[in-house]
């Protein structure tokens, strides 16, 4: 079961939506909508297998927890593509 929720952990990074796939669950957050993206250091669940991890808020309060590579180079992307 957590094999099924957990593997594979993939964020994709399209021109206007970010895409996170945990195991079967998946994410579809519209760039356009993001409000906030941070680094920050967590241990609350979420689609990542590191504690060093990035906070994402998009509009109506939602948030996920990624934990990329490379944080800062991910970071970097997501505000070059985000208008806002």
């Amino acid at each position: 079961l957590v094999a099924s929720l957990t593997m594979p952990v993939r964020y994709t990074l399209r021109e206007d939506r970010l895409l996170v796939r945990s195991g079967w669950l998946t994410w579809d957050i519209p760039l356009a909508a993001v409000r906030r993206v941070r680094p920050i250091w967590s241990p609350l669940a979420g689609p990542a297998w590191s504690l060093r991890r990035v906070l994402i808020e998009w509009s109506g309060g939602d948030f996920i927890l990624v934990s990329p590579d490379d944080r800062e180079s991910f970071i970097d992307e997501i505000a070059a593509r985000c208008p806002q």
